[in-house]
């Protein structure tokens, strides 16, 4: 019996080792595996235990892409064209797994550090500061989100990436924010979410947004003005750099580039694409339902 037993485990571990090379040798089989288990551990949550611990969650391959389902020539084309590309989705698991993240992580309100609060305690929060928030950022914190740190490192989001911008591309950052509409919307100087603004007329950045929560028109959508970045003789307007105003107003750029032009994106959640910030595009405070994007920006290397 006990030779049996012997024999028994000796061919158990034979199995594993020829296991371990198929797939070495196939690497194929592994990735599925790794994409399957990369999967099921977003839809669970990454919860591991009762007790809630969410950066216990094993980080996924930084080799590996979450986003896979995109049409790469096609983008390219588009945003040559455009300025901008739709089509690059987050799968629904992956967005559960951010709004999670951003549940259950503490963000500042009207960007102001010492306005901390949790999503679900906004009302409270608001009531505590005597402050009314009209958007609330994760800063820094986006990095503790494995989902976002690896669409940071996305190889093809990279790719898109570098051949757009025909050199290597950088990560410049990330950026989880809320917006809240507001009954009374506040018009800071200079920062007018209804005014049609450019990150720079020259600098060459590429910026990838995706929709955490449902956006239609009520909720004031992102809007793009379609082939802005080339047609740029609008600036030949001003008299002289110094005074070269950074924000046009709904008529201008009407009157200029046309209404068909002029692009408001709507969609669910998970609804993705990129933009080139020298594009002109705005992005006003809801106006009946809080609003959750993510942002992750590349840029060139110096």
């Amino acid at each position: 019996m006990l030779v049996l037993s012997t024999f028994a485990e000796s061919l158990r571990k034979f199995d594993m080792a020829i296991s371990k090379l198929s797939k070495i040798l196939n690497p194929d089989t592994l990735e599925t595996e790794q994409r399957a288990a990369r999967i099921s551990n977003a839809k669970s949550g990454g919860i591991k235990s009762s007790s809630w611990n969410y950066f216990s969650v094993q980080e996924p391959s930084t080799n590996s892409c979450i986003i896979t389902t995109v049409d790469i020539p096609e983008i390219l084309d588009s945003l040559k064209k455009d300025g901008f590309s739709l089509g690059i989705n987050l799968p629904s698991e992956l967005i559960s797994e951010i709004w999670t993240f951003a549940n259950r992580t503490l963000c500042y309100g009207n960007n102001d550090p010492s306005l901390g609060f949790y999503y679900s305690e906004k009302e409270q929060a608001q009531t505590k500061y005597g402050s009314i928030f009209k958007m609330g950022d994760y800063y820094k914190k986006t990095s503790l989100c494995p989902v976002i740190k690896q669409l940071g490192n996305d190889p093809i989001l990279l790719k898109i990436a570098a051949r757009y911008l025909d050199s290597e591309a950088v990560h410049q950052g990330n950026q989880l924010r809320w917006n809240f509409p507001l009954e009374s919307p506040i018009h800071e100087p200079g920062q007018s979410p209804q005014m049609f603004h450019r990150e720079g007329n020259k600098r060459r950045v590429l910026k990838f947004l995706f929709y955490i929560t449902d956006v239609d028109l009520c909720s004031n959508p992102h809007v793009c003005v379609r082939g802005s970045h080339i047609k740029k003789e609008l600036f030949k307007k001003e008299l002289s750099p110094v005074y070269r105003r950074r924000e046009y107003s709904y008529q201008e750029i009407t009157e200029y580039y046309g209404y068909q032009n002029i692009v408001p994106i709507c969609g669910r959640a998970g609804l993705g694409f990129v933009e080139d910030m020298r594009c002109f595009h705005r992005k006003a405070s809801p106006g009946s339902k809080d609003r959750l994007t993510l942002q992750i920006k590349f840029g060139v290397k110096d």
